[in-house]
């Protein structure tokens, strides 16, 4: 909710609520969100678009509002939607020697703030990544579109047909609808999914990748209890058998950071930190 920058979501009677009248499709509560509560549609179809244009030379990536009809584009419903996680994601696997953001028209957009939120995620990790290999990284302002010669009028007779469609979010479908039934699986969210990933890709750890994974500190004053296990949404925290006792057992890859596990521990015994720090 302190992300959303429309006021668009409430919670009340124990559901989280959505305003569509005041939603303006930046999706930046999914990337707030540690446990895919908030999954849109097309950031599922983003992983796999990015994934398929990884040997282009050039990569453009442009919101709804401001694509340019070009062969080397990928369309995302805005650029909000690109959290951490995703970028050193599309950072690692991205072969193209040019990757380029669409910001023409983020000014003077609904979603200024969002988007002025994602350019500082973007200089974030860029400064964090240390003398780890990225790809040439480039911003498309309005000055630099009108310098290149952009059809600006081939977007706005699209605008016009309709072309437009809002970002929806899958887990609330409109106003006063209740969230979908939580899982029952435990499963790691899709940003550790994607940091899991990038980890694995090379025969070293990579830094960035490893400092963005939660850690959970255990002191001995854990008993421990069920508490902490029972309630984390991922499976992160698990009771092993140990020298005839029981001990708590931590996987980072499986953590979302949500940090329910340290305010539901009686005893305190837990602490959360990460790393990566922005």
């Amino acid at each position: 909710m302190q992300s959303c920058p429309s006021g668009a979501l409430s919670y009340c009677d124990d559901t989280l609520r959505l305003d569509t009248g005041k939603c303006s499709g930046c999706l930046r509560c999914t990337t707030a969100c540690p446990n895919d509560a908030l999954t849109p549609h097309a950031a599922l179809q983003l992983h796999d678009a990015l994934r398929k244009r990884s040997d282009k030379e050039l990569l453009l990536i442009s919101c709804e509002r401001q694509k340019l009809f070009r062969e080397e584009e990928i369309v995302v419903p805005c650029l909000a939607v690109f959290s951490h996680e995703l970028l050193l994601f599309l950072f690692t696997f991205s072969t193209a020697q040019i990757i380029r953001f669409n910001l023409s028209g983020c000014k003077s957009c609904d979603n200024k703030e969002p988007c002025r939120e994602f350019q500082q995620d973007l200089q974030c990790v860029r400064q964090t990544s240390g003398h780890y290999r990225l790809p040439c990284l480039d911003v498309l302002t309005e000055e630099k579109r009108e310098r290149e010669g952009g059809n600006r009028r081939l977007f706005l007779q699209a605008l016009g047909a309709g072309a437009f469609q809002a970002a929806t979010v899958s887990a609330i479908k409109e106003p006063g609808a209740r969230c979908k039934p939580p899982s029952t699986s435990r499963q790691a969210p899709g940003k550790i999914q994607l940091l899991k990933e990038v980890v694995e890709s090379g025969d070293t750890m990579h830094p960035l990748a490893t400092a963005m994974i939660p850690k959970v500190r255990i002191s001995a004053d854990c008993t421990p209890c069920p508490r902490c296990a029972g309630i984390c949404p991922t499976g992160a925290l698990t009771l092993v058998s140990e020298g005839g006792g029981k001990k708590l057992s931590f996987s980072g890859m499986h953590c979302s950071g949500c940090s329910l596990c340290v305010q539901f521990c009686q005893r305190t015994a837990l602490s959360m930190y990460c790393d990566y720090s922005c």
